[in-house]
Parts: structure tokens; sequence; C-alpha cells
């Protein structure tokens, strides 16, 4: 008969996290990191993850140490090596794939966390495939012995953590009073499908007639359409190229509603609270499993982005009643 494994808890000295990303995913993960860090309050605990999250990981409280995957001078073979020198009590594999496992067999952690068989703790196949990853995220707290009572993503921490610069604050950017953030899908020349940019424009002017600054966040990819809505009177704002992952949060909780797609700052922005309008087309993911989780979220669904109409979703922002 085996042994059933049983977590350490607060014996455990040292232990490591592993979560890459997407962005979406590595912000989803944040409740179980948060509840990771609960669960081992005196413990060292490593942070596996790649450069994309570090800044935002060496602010974060829940983390002690951090290993860059991906870091210049620290090659595959030498992070092993670095992993497996730490003599981890735990490892949790939040990230769940292949590529994370290997990291985690090889870190020779007494325990581990994970999707695969040689894992003492592991997420069943049928919860990876049907449910939602906060679901996932949910399940694996528990067949791991860390949480019955789920923590949910708080963001809370980044304004204390900084030393709440004003850079976190909506005055750093000009805007003043009520405003909304605007998350356009960039246009593509070459398909008619997309939701047109001349509909952002009406959005954005009722809004100002609403005397609700539309604030747009995104890239080099959003700028033209953001150029576009500046250029409708002082009330609106570009901060394409401008934000933080720590900005777009601390803004999102601060947001009338936001106005997106299925894309990473849908996510984000939903996940620090924001009421959302996410519109969803026939190419977006499956919303059962990877709809944005957080705030209050009307979804506006149809074939093609274009056949949402401005009405739409200016009724789908009512239906927040936010106004």
């Amino acid at each position: 008969m085996t042994n059933r494994a049983i977590n350490p808890g607060l014996s455990a000295q040292k232990v490591l996290i592993i979560k890459f990303g997407p962005i979406s995913s590595f912000m989803l993960a944040m409740g179980a990191m948060r509840s990771i860090r609960d669960h081992h309050p005196s413990a060292q605990i490593t942070l596996l993850t790649t450069p994309e999250f570090e800044a935002f990981a060496k602010a974060c409280p829940y983390f002690d140490k951090l290993e860059i995957h991906g870091a210049v001078n620290a090659g595959p073979t030498n992070l092993a090596r670095a992993l497996k020198s730490e003599k981890f009590d735990i490892a949790y594999d939040l990230q769940r794939t292949s590529e994370s496992a290997d990291f985690c067999s090889s870190a020779k952690a007494k325990l581990s966390s994970g999707a695969t068989n040689a894992s003492d703790f592991q997420i069943e196949a049928s919860v990876l495939r049907d449910a939602h990853e906060l679901e996932q995220n949910q399940r694996q707290m528990g067949v791991s012995e860390v949480d019955t009572v789920y923590k949910y993503p708080d963001f809370e921490w980044i304004a204390p953590s900084l030393g709440r610069p004003p850079r976190l604050l909506p005055e750093y950017f000009g805007i003043k009073g009520r405003f909304a953030i605007i998350l356009p899908l960039p246009e593509d020349p070459a398909s008619d499908t997309g939701f047109p940019s001349e509909r952002y424009i009406a959005i954005a002017q009722w809004m100002i007639a609403n005397e609700i600054a539309p604030v747009v966040i995104g890239g080099r990819e959003e700028s033209p359409i953001a150029n576009r809505i500046v250029r409708l009177g002082p009330l609106a704002k570009s901060l394409c190229t401008r934000t933080d992952f720590f900005q777009t949060l601390t803004l999102s909780q601060k947001a009338l509603f936001v106005i997106g797609y299925d894309c990473d700052n849908m996510h984000l922005t939903n996940l620090a609270g924001a009421p959302g309008v996410a519109l969803y087309d026939q190419t977006s993911r499956d919303p059962e499993l990877f709809r944005p989780r957080g705030g209050n979220l009307v979804m506006l669904r149809a074939d093609n982005h274009c056949d949402i109409a401005v009405d739409d979703v200016i009724q789908a922002i009512k239906a927040l009643s936010v106004l």
C-alpha cells in the first residue's frame, strides 16, 4: 500500500512555484500563489518565471526569490542545476506543461504538485480539459491540501508594495473624474470582419457626451485608433505603450467600466475588478473556458465583430448598472 503524500504546510522551509505565461494565465494564477504563500508563511518561496514578469514578481509579497527562465547566461541546464541545489520541500507546477514538468522534475523537490503522473499531488486530466483556468488552479490547490477555500487573485498589494507612487494614479496621465477603458481590436486591412474603428469613435463620443473620459490602453497596433479617439477632445486619452502591469491593474480598479475583446488586457482589467463589456466573435476562444473573470461582465457574441452594433455596446454598458 502506497503512503499518501502529506503537504508539509507550516514546516516547509523552501518552496518552488513554476509559472510562465501568457499574461492572462500568469495573472489568473495569482490567487493560487497567494494561497501557497499563506499556506507556507515561514518558507522561502522561489518563483520560476520568465523575464516578462520579473519586475512584477519582484514587487509581489508572495515571493522571496526569483529564478528567470530565458534570462541571459541562464540556460536550461544551469537553471535546472540551480533549482536542484535549493533542496525544495515542495514544488508547485502551476504552468502544467511538459516544459514546466521537466523543470519541476529536475528540481528534485521532496514533493510536487502538478499535472503529470509523477506528481505527488496530481490535478485530474478532466479538470484540465473541461474547466476554466481559474477552476484548474482552485482544484490544484485543493488536491495539494493547500486551501479548501480558494483565494481569488488580489492586487491590493501593488500600491503599498511600490510605495504608492503617483504613476499609479489616473491623475498621472491627466485623467480627471469618471473614466472608462477602451481596449480596441487592432484594425486589419486584409479583413472586413473586425469591429470598425468608426464604431469605437462613436462609443467614445457617447462616453464624452456622458462626461466619461475614454482612455485607450494597448500597444503600437492600437495606436491609430487611439489617436483618432484623442482628437475628439481633451477628455479622451491614449495610454498606448505607456502602461505596465502595475498601472493597467490599478487604473482598472478605478475605471467605471472596460470595453474589450478576447485579449490579455481584457483579462487583467476584469481580474482587477473593473466591470466589462467583452466583444466575442467566432474566432474567439471558448468563453466557457476562457472568459474574463473578476468584475461584472456582459459578453456580446456574434459570428463576426462587425456584426456587433454601437447600440449593442451602449446597451451592454447600461446593463452593468455603473452609470
